[in-house]
């Protein structure tokens, strides 16, 4: 038996190798799965907490041009319901036209004494239309519209959430039960502003105490009570206003924003609940999950003295500044119009929820119906401190920054799942981390293709499907520094039979058996030519490889190789969503050398054929047999005093035929069924890497000094990339 070559040469070897790298685009083999980015609207790629420094920079920005337009630091209830990050998150998700229009396409309905659509507050609303009902003034006839200042706290540019949104007024003759001349509205005139196909409708107007005479109670109403029933409360609307409000023939109903009324303290009165039209949502189980009753605070965040509580209808109840906030005033003189002022009042808290919620409604493009977002709007709500008490401020302050933002950790889904019933693959552990022979392949056949990751309360927020695959390094550096020290060489037939064994082997192959890096590897040669090469890396490949060199032809090989990878796809790794890859493939190579002068030449190449297997993919359907290829040319000439001049031309391991059949989640039904596309994607690369190296090896001091050099073209298989250039220096001494 006799130790083979490369036994020797592994004791009595010294290297010192230096290696520099001169590229564009270059890189080690680093762990690039830590790099992923998400990409926003603008085509910015962020990682995660650059997402999150973004958005914080963005609400800082977005603050200080609002607080800067006249009169705009003077809003800060703003401030008090984050609005500011939750137009930074519209921004980002829907670039920065939709960020400048928060609402835009939204459809927000008033119903009260009128408005003054010259006023300035109104003029970068999406639309301003006035819808009169019969009997109603055109402007009312007192100095202070209730109306002008109520929809500018949904909409007004300077005093609103929402300026952006679409918005219509309802005017009503005299809605207020406070006034001497007050005309109750009739679910015909409720039907009216219903049929305008609405999002929303704010109805900031309601019962005071002593209001109310009819014989279904009795005392001084401010505030619904415990002791009611529910078909007292039925009895004193009647079937037809609780019908309209209802909505049961609508496939979207329109959500009903209330203000919870102001009754609290007046005439030594205690409103520990809403007012009796705001807190109807408590006995009539119809009107749950579309209707939003809404308390005011103060501008330290708490309850305002005059503001009902939320009590027993704190399940449907939110807060929301209402103590002197800033309101766009009507001046009926003509003479001031660009007046406001401060006002206090549920009238004006209520508003500002209805602009959160067209906020909210264009973020998520309509995909999560209305019940949904007021569902979203409680969950999201701040609950610490003293808003965490239910019994006055119910399911809390309003946070439209957090309603915005995803609620928990995103997760995939797969198409045609049901939000809710099954198990998502997290957004933070999937992707794909390519190997070299599929380049640039996916990436390219993802780009601009938009995905949809779900939060914990199923609100879609959508991605870029590329930036969730991680393109190839290509060769390391330690791989590329072995094929300098020690450049691929066919071995000569033995005289006789050879065994080898070589643990964690380092593959300097540049064909299919690249992929056997790390592996170990077992060789027995026989003095006929022949040879054959186990390959086992635990848990992750086995490989055969036979060859045959003719006694008679020694110049000629031919071989066959088979690889099982356990784990990846010509190097390829799924992670989460895109499930966890696998593959089985058959190649053949052929070589030849040749003499021509002093040079030898010698030439090699490889074709092989890859049956892939998939499993737990909810992105990734199937994927198509893969066509590889791969070759190499060489030329070498010694020279005086033991110097080698060596020259080569490769092409590493690529794929140039197949497919993967791809379904991407886009979104989601409001029923919370994911929706999405599919598609078949390339897997060729754009491009075709060729790397073309010298190396000049020369005696020096009893070793062998050995500088080279490899221009890379197309590295990576990227058609786009820009050349790479390496340099090497070693030397290399034995004993």
């Amino acid at each position: 038996m006799t130790l083979s070559p490369l036994q020797k040469f592994s004791r009595t070897a010294l290297v010192l190798p230096l290696i520099l790298l001169a590229s564009c685009g270059g890189s080690d083999d680093s762990d690039s799965a830590t790099a992923r980015c998400l990409k926003t609207h603008s085509g910015d790629c962020l990682t995660e907490p650059e997402l999150a420094n973004r958005a914080r920079q963005l609400t800082t920005a977005i603050r200080k041009n609002l607080r800067s337009s006249p009169g705009g630091a003077q809003n800060w209830a703003r401030d008090a319901v984050n609005a500011y990050e939750g137009y930074a998150h519209v921004h980002l998700m829907r670039g920065g036209t939709a960020g400048a229009s928060p609402g835009a396409g939204i459809h927000i309905g008033i119903l009260d004494t009128g408005i003054d659509l010259k006023h300035p507050d109104f003029a970068g609303m999406g639309t301003g239309s006035r819808q009169l009902q019969e009997g109603a003034k055109r402007e009312p006839l007192f100095s202070e519209s209730h109306g002008t200042a109520v929809a500018s706290t949904a909409v007004g540019f300077n005093s609103g959430i929402a300026w952006g949104a679409d918005m219509t007024m309802f005017s009503a003759k005299n809605p207020d039960p406070g006034r001497g001349d007050y005309v109750p509205l009739t679910a015909d005139l409720y039907q009216a502003a219903l049929n305008e196909n609405l999002d929303i409708l704010n109805m900031s107007l309601g019962y005071g105490p002593g209001q109310i005479d009819r014989r279904s109670f009795s005392g001084n109403v401010g505030a619904i009570s415990s002791t009611w029933t529910e078909a007292q409360v039925r009895d004193f609307y009647g079937s037809n206003i609780l019908n309209v409000w209802e909505q049961p023939d609508a496939s979207e109903k329109t959500i009903l924003v209330w203000a919870a009324g102001n009754n609290h303290g007046r005439n030594r009165f205690n409103a520990h609940s809403p007012s009796l039209d705001a807190g109807a949502v408590r006995f009539i189980p119809e009107l749950q999950g579309h209707w939003v009753t809404v308390v005011a605070t103060d501008r330290s965040g708490n309850i305002a003295g005059f503001s009902n509580r939320c009590g027993i209808a704190a399940q449907w109840c939110i807060a929301a500044p209402g103590e002197r906030v800033r309101v766009a005033a009507y001046e009926p003189s003509g003479l001031n119009t660009n007046a406001y002022q401060e006002q206090n009042g549920t009238s004006f808290a209520a508003p500002m929820v209805s602009g959160g919620l067209a906020v909210m409604k264009q973020l998520f493009r309509g995909q999560l119906s209305n019940t949904q977002l007021v569902s979203r709007l409680f969950a999201t709500a701040k609950k610490s401190g003293v808003h965490g008490n239910s019994a006055v401020y119910g399911q809390g302050l309003m946070d439209l920054g957090a309603a915005t933002n995803p609620w928990g950790t995103p997760a995939f889904m797969g198409a045609g799942s049901s939000l809710g019933n099954s198990d998502g693959a997290g957004m933070a552990t999937s992707f794909v981390s390519l190997g070299s022979a599929l380049g640039d392949s996916l990436p390219q056949s993802l780009h601009q293709q938009e995905i949809a990751a779900f939060d914990g309360l199923g609100a879609p927020f959508w991605l870029e499907a590329s930036n969730f695959t991680v393109p190839s390094d290509g060769a390391s550096v330690a791989t590329r520094l072995n094929r300098f020290l020690a450049p691929p060489q066919r071995p000569a037939i033995p005289e006789n039979w050879q065994f080898d064994f070589q643990e964690k082997a380092t593959a300097t192959e540049t064909g299919h058996l690249a992929l056997t890096h790390g592996a170990s590897r077992f060789t027995v040669a026989g003095p006929q030519g022949t040879a054959a090469t186990l390959f086992h890396k635990p848990q992750d490949l086995e490989g055969l490889t036979l060859s045959w060199t003719p006694t008679s032809l020694p110049a000629f090989t031919m071989e066959a190789g088979y690889l099982n990878e356990n784990q990846s796809l010509l190097g390829s790794r799924g992670s989460g969503a895109f499930g966890q890859f696998s593959g089985q493939t058959l190649f053949l190579g052929a070589g030849l050398d040749a003499a021509f002068g002093d040079w030898q030449l010698a030439a090699e190449g490889e074709i092989g054929q890859v049956n892939p297997s998939l499993s737990h993919s909810q992105f990734i359907d199937a994927i198509s047999p893969l066509s590889t290829s791969a070759f190499r040319l060489a030329a070498s000439r010694p020279f005086v005093k033991g110097s080698t001049l060596r020259f080569s031309l490769s092409a590493p391991l690529r794929v140039h035929s197949g497919a993967a059949s791809l379904s991407l989640p886009t979104g989601r039904t409001q029923g919370g069924t994911v929706v999405g596309t599919t598609l078949s994607a390339p897997l060729v690369p754009s491009g075709r890497q060729l790397d073309l190296s010298a190396q000049l090896d020369l005696p020096l001091a009893g070793g062998d000094l050995s500088l080279g050099a490899t221009r890379s073209t197309q590295p990576r298989h990227q058609q786009s990339a820009a050349p790479e250039w390496t340099f090497f220096t070693g030397y290399r001494a034995t004993w």
